[in-house]
C-alpha cells in the first residue's frame, strides 16, 4: 500500500516539515532564553503540528484512491464528504475526529494521552494564529505563552510521533520512517 502514497506530488513535504521542527527544537535547546529561543519553540511546536497534517492528509487522499471502489460500497457517502470537506478545506480538527471513522468505520482512539496532548497542542497553535498568546488555552488551563518551553517543543515531537504512528496504524500503513 506504500506505493499509492508515493504518487502525491507532495511526497516528502510532511517529512520536510518534521526535520525542520526537529531542527528547530535542536536550536531552541542550544539557545539562551529569550526571545529567539521561544521563537524557535513556536516554530518547532507548529511545524511538528504542520508535518502532521500533512501526512494525514497524504493518507487520507491516497487511502481514498487506493480503496475507492470498495468504500462506494461499504460507505458510500463518506468519500463525497471527505473530498468536499478537502475542497471547502473544513476545520483540520474535524478531519482527524470524523475522516477516519467516515472511511473505516472506526475513529482514532482518542482516549489515549498521545490524542489528549494532540489536543491541546492544537489549541495552542489556535491562540498563537489568533493572538491570543496571554488567554488560558481550553480544555489544558494554560497560557499559550506557558507552553512556550523546550519542555513543550519535546512533547510535540512525541506527541507527533505518537500520532502518525496512529494514523499509520488505522489505515494499514507502515508509519513513517522519518519519525
Amino acid at each position: 500500500m506504500i506505493s499509492w502514497r508515493m504518487a502525491w506530488k507532495d511526497w516528502g513535504f510532511a517529512p520536510a516539515l518534521f526535520s525542520q521542527a526537529k531542527h528547530f527544537l535542536a536550536l531552541a535547546t542550544d539557545s539562551a532564553p529569550g526571545n529567539s529561543q521561544e521563537g524557535l519553540i513556536r516554530a518547532s511546536i507548529v511545524f511538528f503540528l504542520m508535518s502532521f497534517e500533512a501526512f494525514f492528509l497524504e493518507v487520507v487522499k491516497g487511502y481514498i484512491q487506493h480503496n475507492r471502489a470498495t468504500l462506494n460500497k461499504e460507505y458510500p457517502a463518506a468519500v463525497a464528504k471527505v473530498e468536499e470537506a478537502l475542497e471547502k478545506k473544513r476545520p483540520f480538527s474535524d478531519a482527524v475526529h470524523k475522516w477516519p471513522k467516515l472511511l473505516t468505520g472506526t475513529s482514532l482512539d482518542s482516549t489515549t494521552e498521545a490524542h489528549q496532548n494532540f489536543l491541546h497542542l492544537t489549541e495552542y497553535r489556535n491562540c498563537l494564529v489568533h493572538g491570543k498568546i496571554s488567554e488560558p488555552i481550553p480544555g489544558w488551563g494554560k497560557l499559550a505563552q506557558d507552553v512556550e518551553t523546550v519542555d513543550s517543543a519535546e512533547l510535540a515531537q512525541r506527541t507527533v510521533s505518537a500520532m502518525l504512528e496512529m494514523v499509520s496504524s488505522h489505515f494499514g500503513i507502515a508509519p513513517p520512517t522519518w519519525i
